[in-house]
């Protein structure tokens, strides 16, 4: 068949099986020709091919095979609006999987309309299934959504690129003006979670800050990390609060002010005792917030002369005295998303290939 060589080295078409034929064929051929083909293939043909796609997306070991499909796509220059609005509905999908290299698309989960899947492809809007943002979202222009096409700042990381299903987690930082999210670890690894100049505090103190890459405005973590706790930290279980305190801990490892090093140490101190199942995990989720209750309480803290132990109660007595906690609002990030992003060719193929290829691909 026409065009396999050219995807991985050649020598390898007499070997392919049908479904690997067809997928390929998709990836090459014409949108019209493709199109009449598919709705003639059987249905279990069809989800075999789909299966088959699911395993290239899915094994690292298949990775130089899919990019290998992702660059012919690229190639292609007829891959128009018009033209894609006329694929057949699985046709479109497949385009769309691998372009993105996304099994979402095809996992038949997910079914959304056929003018959403041009727009993915065409990087119109955000890929990740449970977002699809209008891209760029709210019209930004900031020099990293005009310069990467398809990334979403509701919901991907600027440094990774890539989205997950994490929500209601310290897992994920954003930005107070522009609302660009990051990873916490991708920010770390980058230092764009950092110790800077206090936004609030008196002059020559610090604090630790996310440093947003869309608009380079500094966010400070505490009060971040705050809310977080005391909206979602009552309903997490243990290995949820494990998680989120081991965050919390290397977000304000290299803190230098009083506060984040002592919201560090206390972090670190209930990992240790969870971990070593010494407290409840109600008990923990309820020291921690009081910790932040009586860090907002004290103005100015001192440079060294208080411990977090002075300031803090202790776990029998937050067992007597379990308060109600005040009501906080997150970002709406964490209340809406599900974390855990040419020209047509008009010519068709004539009539002696047509024939060919439609033979090779519903033949045995």
């Amino acid at each position: 068949m026409r065009g396999m060589e050219g995807i991985d080295g050649g020598g390898k078409a007499g070997k392919l099986s049908r479904p690997e034929r067809i997928l390929r064929e998709i990836v090459s051929e014409s949108i019209p020709v493709m199109a009449q083909i598919i709705q003639e293939l059987a249905e279990e043909t069809l989800e075999s091919t789909k299966e088959y796609l699911k395993n290239l997306i899915g094994m690292p070991e298949k990775r130089e095979e899919l990019v290998g499909l992702q660059n012919r796509l690229e190639r292609r220059s007829d891959l128009s609006k018009e033209a894609l609005s006329k694929c057949q509905k699985d046709q479109l999908e497949i385009l769309v999987a691998v372009k993105m290299g996304l099994a979402s698309f095809i996992s038949g989960k997910v079914k959304l309309p056929p003018n959403e899947l041009v727009e993915i492809f065409l990087y119109m809007r955000c890929r990740n299934v449970n977002c699809k943002s209008i891209l760029p979202v709210d019209d930004c222009d900031c020099k990293f959504c005009s310069a990467n096409k398809g990334f979403c700042s509701s919901c991907m990381c600027p440094v990774c690129m890539n989205f997950d299903c994490a929500n209601n987690t310290c897992s994920w930082v954003g930005c107070d003006v522009c609302s660009h999210w990051c990873h916490a670890a991708c920010g770390i690894q980058k230092n764009l979670i950092s110790p800077g100049p206090s936004l609030k505090g008196p002059k020559g103190t610090t604090e630790m800050q996310f440093h947003c890459i869309g608009c380079n405005h500094a966010s400070e973590m505490f009060g971040f990390v705050k809310d977080v706790f005391v909206c979602c930290a009552k309903d997490w279980g243990l290995e949820t609060l494990v998680r989120e305190l081991d965050c919390v801990g290397k977000i304000f490892k290299g803190s230098d002010d009083f506060k984040g090093k002592e919201l560090h140490v206390k972090a670190e101190e209930l990992l240790s005792k969870l971990e070593n199942k010494i407290i409840f995990p109600s008990d923990a989720c309820n020291i921690i917030i009081q910790f932040f209750n009586y860090a907002d309480s004290i103005s100015d803290f001192p440079a060294s002369s208080v411990s977090a132990k002075e300031l803090m109660p202790t776990e029998a007595s937050l067992r007597k005295d379990d308060a109600p906690l005040p009501p906080a609002t997150l970002p709406p990030k964490y209340a809406f998303y599900n974390m855990n992003s040419s020209s047509g060719r008009r010519d068709s193929l004539n009539d002696h290939h047509r024939n060919n290829l439609k033979a090779a691909l519903l033949g045995n």
